[in-house]
């Protein structure tokens, strides 16, 4: 076995150490701590969210289950470490992410042009679209919808076809619960075709026909068009902020009391727990060599 772009360099398998690093020890040390706070406060944590932090704690620790590997001709042998296989650990969700890469890339995603859109979500919206999947998929559909009706329009303006040509789109839809703090904040990455498939009259099969770049203008109307159908959607739901009979009520609260608290404060930026309950973290920022931000 030779490591990759190196030749005649034999790879050396090395055995992950996760208990080293920073997010373990923070995890290790202060997840009983916040276990019994929220006992305490009578406020239990989930089932499903102590499997996988207490999962992500046993991943990659020989005294926690390993499998015996030998090679047959040398009669070596080595232990390999059980992963947890959740979606918290960096070291599983990396291989997932990875083995979705591959996946998206060599069978399921054109060879055509694709351009990356998102959407993101107003503050007022982000606890009740990160905990109701079926509502934030209906949303997804309101985005993908605005988006396919851009581009179908701009298709007979921009390109030269026959007249009863149809039109079609395709996209591939990821939603992401959180930004770059890791504050709750859920939005949408879209890979959209750069295009249309053009099926002309009398065609057997579509042809992909490229379209320039959607203008400022266009991504306005897209955007504006998003937030209307939403509004509309939330409004004909029952769900919209200012609607009289769910104004103040937050049902997450109803079911998980303790995570529609650490989703406000996720998204305040506020601290939960301790003397400090209520106040804001304390957030450091690193500055460039000149001094600037």
């Amino acid at each position: 076995m030779f490591a990759a772009g190196v030749p005649n360099e034999p790879f050396v398998y090395r055995r992950r150490q996760p208990e080293k690093t920073v997010l373990y020890q923070a995890v290790s040390e202060h997840w009983p701590k916040f276990v019994a706070m929220s006992e305490q406060a009578d406020r239990p944590v989930p089932l499903y969210v102590r499997r996988e932090l207490e999962g992500f704690l046993d991943c990659g620790l020989l005294e926690r289950g390993a499998v015996r590997l030998r090679c047959p001709a040398c009669g070596f042998d080595r232990l390999i470490a059980f992963s947890c296989k959740g979606r918290l650990c960096p070291s599983c969700a990396a291989r997932r992410m990875a083995e979705t890469a591959a996946n998206l890339v060599d069978d399921l995603l054109p060879d055509v042009p694709l351009r990356q859109w998102v959407q993101t979500v107003p503050v007022p919206l982000r606890s009740i679209l990160a905990y109701d999947s079926a509502l934030l998929s209906q949303v997804i559909g309101v985005i993908v919808k605005a988006i396919f009706a851009q581009l179908v329009v701009a298709a007979p303006r921009e390109l030269t076809v026959p007249a009863g040509t149809r039109f079609e789109c395709g996209a591939l839809c990821v939603p992401q619960r959180f930004n770059s703090a890791l504050a709750l904040s859920p939005h949408v990455h879209l890979l959209v075709a750069d295009g249309v498939w053009a099926i002309e009259p009398g065609a057997t099969k579509p042809t992909f026909r490229p379209l320039p770049p959607p203008t400022k203008l266009e991504i306005a109307a897209v955007s504006w068009a998003v937030c209307e159908r939403t509004i509309a959607l939330l409004r004909k739901q029952g769900r919209w902020v200012d609607d009289a009979d769910e104004a103040g009520v937050d049902r997450l609260a109803h079911r998980d009391p303790l995570l529609a608290s650490l989703a406000q404060a996720s998204i305040a930026g506020t601290l939960v727990f301790g003397v400090n309950a209520g106040k804001r973290a304390v957030r450091f920022f690193l500055c460039g060599s000149e001094g600037d931000p």
